[in-house]
């Protein structure tokens, strides 16, 4: 995933620095071409570092995307649950006498607090409201107006859609991590092999292993 003492950034540029020094030094390139690493191998570990260079950079690009789309939701997911929480307060206030409304606005019940629970409790509250002259005029008592209702359901509507883009941004960034994880440690498995390699050759040379990014006990 990352070298020890190293981002995952840092190691990618530290791979990269080495792979392009391997692949220019003269005598590094020479002595490792001699050893199984000609310019067809390092070309491998190029496209690896390449690969998860560009896995890497789609996996923030994801983190990036999905906590906007977290803000999003969260943003209007509080306004709704403010004015839905303040409604049925006043409600229950207005219809306490009343058990037939109470029963059809489910306001004697504590509110769910699974999402999906809250969302469905929150929908049959104004959506019974909405159509029900009864419940409107007792809710303009506290100057809640069909229009203060219809506003909320509307809102809740795009609480709803930006929810759904939240689970793509979510179903998204796990798979570019994912994906960015693999590509580590292929390339992980790869140089790990370059550097015994290269310990071996270089071994009674520390210049050239200080050049490979190699470090000298």
């Amino acid at each position: 995933m990352a070298k020890r003492g190293m981002t995952q950034f840092e190691t990618l540029n530290h791979y990269t620095a080495v792979i392009k020094t391997a692949s220019t030094h003269p005598k590094i390139s020479t002595i490792l071409d001699e050893h199984g690493y000609d310019s067809e191998q390092l070309s491998i570990g190029k496209q690896l570092i390449e690969a998860t260079q560009n896995a890497y950079d789609n996996s923030k690009k994801e983190g990036i995307e999905l906590r906007e789309a977290s803000d999003n939701f969260k943003f209007i997911r509080d306004i709704v649950s403010t004015k839905f929480t303040k409604h049925r307060k006043l409600a229950k206030v207005v219809f306490r006498g009343n058990v037939s409304v109470l029963n059809k606005l489910e306001i004697y019940k504590s509110v769910p607090r699974a999402y999906s629970m809250w969302l469905e409790h929150m929908i049959k509250f104004y959506d019974i409201s909405i159509n029900d002259i009864a419940i409107q005029n007792g809710l303009m008592r506290f100057r809640i107006s069909i229009t203060d209702l219809q506003e909320v359901r509307d809102s809740i509507n795009e609480m709803v859609e930006l929810k759904r883009k939240l689970d793509i941004e979510e179903g998204e960034k796990q798979s570019a991590t994912q994906s960015k994880n693999e590509s580590f440690e292929k390339l992980d498995l790869w140089m790990s092999d370059f550097e015994k390699v290269a310990d071996i050759v270089f071994e009674d040379d520390i210049q050239m292993l200080e050049a490979l990014g190699r470090t000298i006990s």
